[in-house]
């Protein structure tokens, strides 16, 4: 699998990892959500 065109295999590493920080926040947060409504 080739990387990015002028991105080394690191910066390639950290942008999969925030990506899946950032899928995890997103899925925590739907989820924090619907318990919110389901509080009310």
């Amino acid at each position: 699998m080739r990387a990015v065109e002028g991105r080394s295999e690191g910066e390639n590493r950290v942008l999969r990892a925030i990506s899946s920080i950032h899928y995890g926040i997103t899925n925590l947060q739907a989820k924090a959500g619907g318990q919110e409504r389901n509080c009310t």
